[in-house]
């Protein structure tokens, strides 16, 4: 991913079937809902973004996520953030 990236929209990469592992670089400053919805073969996550919410159904549908890190400025984990996620 880009390390300019300054936005991901809602549903960014909604369904995307072959994405293994994501690094949200530091300069995002905007993450939308559902960003990750679907992409049930996501094993690896990695948030540098200086996001201070986890929006809504981050993760839902992410079955094959084992490995997720937070920044540490993260003060709120919205609903449906790990919805049919085995953890």
């Amino acid at each position: 991913m880009p390390s300019i990236l300054i936005y991901l929209g809602d549903r960014a990469f909604y369904n995307c079937t072959s994405l293994v592992s994501i690094n949200i670089p530091i300069s995002v400053d905007y993450f939308g809902v559902l960003v990750l919805f679907g992409c049930s073969h996501l094993t690896t996550a990695i948030i540098n973004a200086p996001i201070t919410e986890i929006p809504y159904g981050t993760f839902w549908g992410c079955t094959s996520l084992s490995s997720v890190s937070f920044p540490e400025n993260i003060i709120k984990f919205t609903v449906m953030l790990l919805m049919d996620v085995q953890v």
